[in-house]
């Protein structure tokens, strides 16, 4: 609307630290003169007639944080603002389009389906934004556990088991073995381009080079790269030949291994974990020498 020539004011009843919106999309609409009017909610359409005029808004103020970690909106009693307006465009959230899936309706407008997809309908499987907003990774995880149960089903064998990876934490990367490397950002059209055309598109996918550089960017957290420098530091020859590890994370059991975890801590990657014998705890490196989680 504001590309089109419009004035807009966008009403949001937290204020901008509580906006639910990637933080780039904030920046943009403020350099391209939208208006933001925090702590106000739509209470009433103002009408003449068949035309809307304005909004009247219910002044707010933050209470205590609710579910989602915000601090909760609160009503200002009786008091309210009125707003002109031509037109009030709602821009409250996305829903799927359920037409032709009402069956599957959770009853909150999203599908409903288990951790392999499987929804409520026999053989019909779910993913992605159908099943609730969240990221593209999260659809091709979904996309990838659905396939895998059809495959399933249609042979008649038990589903498979994932295996869940310990997750590596800020501790056990060790950070000097990686070059320090910056960010490959996007590029955006500048701000009187924006404005003057709307068939052009705004922000640029990363070039091949950039996308070429952000991937040697990868730190492989809790994956085996095959650096070899478990080896080269492991003084009791236990470990395997380099390259043995790669991309496996099954456990090294031998008894020759003194526990000196100097493997561990030269691992970069954090893949590398050990587990004390008398407690059955995991052994992790990290920066204040609490080494048993």
């Amino acid at each position: 609307c504001r590309r089109l020539g419009a004035e807009v004011v966008m009403v949001y009843r937290r204020t901008r630290n509580e906006m639910p919106a990637i933080e780039s999309e904030i920046v943009e609409a403020e350099e391209e003169g939208v208006t933001f009017r925090f702590l106000a909610a739509p209470a009433e359409l103002l009408r003449q007639g068949d035309m809307i005029t304005g909004m009247k808004c219910q002044n707010m103020r933050l209470g205590e944080p609710d579910a989602s970690g915000r601090r909760r909106p609160e009503p200002v009693e009786n008091d309210f603002t009125e707003l002109a307006a031509t037109a009030v465009i709602a821009a409250i959230g996305q829903v799927p389009c359920m037409q032709g899936f009402e069956s599957l309706d959770s009853g909150r407008g999203w599908i409903r389906a288990d951790s392999t997809g499987a929804t409520a309908k026999d053989g019909v499987y779910s993913g992605g934004d159908a099943l609730g907003l969240s990221l593209v990774t999260t659809s091709i995880y979904q996309g990838r556990m659905a396939a895998a149960a059809i495959d399933a089903k249609l042979r008649g064998t038990p589903l498979p088991v994932e295996e869940k990876a310990v997750i590596a934490n800020k501790f056990s990367i060790y950070y000097d073995h990686y070059a320090a490397s910056s960010r490959n950002e996007t590029a955006a059209l500048p701000l009187a381009e924006r404005m003057a055309d709307l068939r052009r598109e705004v922000v640029a996918t990363l070039d091949e080079r950039s996308i070429i550089e952000e991937c040697a960017r990868c730190m492989s957290c809790g994956l085996c790269f095959d650096c070899g420098n478990c080896w080269n530091v492991c003084g009791e020859n236990v470990m395997p030949l380099k390259g043995r590890l790669k991309g496996d994370s099954a456990a090294l059991a031998t008894s020759d291994c003194k526990g000196c975890r100097h493997c561990m801590d030269e691992c970069p990657c954090g893949f590398i974990e050990m587990i004390d014998p008398a407690t059955g705890k995991y052994i992790r490196a990290s920066m204040d020498d609490s080494y048993l989680v």
